[in-house]
């Protein structure tokens, strides 16, 4: 039975917004999927976490009387102190004599 009020006109424009969004769905699912995301695990005794906590820490202590639109502007977002201590650990690593996939695969 048809509703009050309703006409094949609302029904179809209906029809038409509801196969947009699921064609739009498919499509940022398909665009997902294409997006390879590796994930490694570091023990926390790895050089590397300990110097992205070191900085890390460090970032916080600096930071800590600071209000939070003077330490985005003068020391930024903290995430970004992390990766400077984990590539900073990772250059020592690689600088190190010997087999480089050896050394990071103890360090892993």
């Amino acid at each position: 039975q048809r509703a009050v009020g309703s006409s094949g006109k609302d029904v179809q424009e209906v029809l038409n917004l509801v196969v947009k969004l699921s064609l739009s769905s498919a499509q940022q699912v398909r665009l997902l999927k294409a997006i390879m995301l590796t994930v490694i695990q570091l023990a926390t005794s790895s050089p590397m976490c300990t110097a992205s906590k070191a900085e890390t820490v460090a970032y916080s202590e600096q930071s800590s009387d600071l209000q939070h639109e003077v330490r985005l502007q003068r020391f930024g977002l903290p995430h970004v102190h992390a990766w400077n201590g984990l590539i900073k650990a990772l250059q020592q690593l690689l600088a190190q004599e010997g087999n480089q996939q050896e050394l990071l695969a103890k360090t892993a």
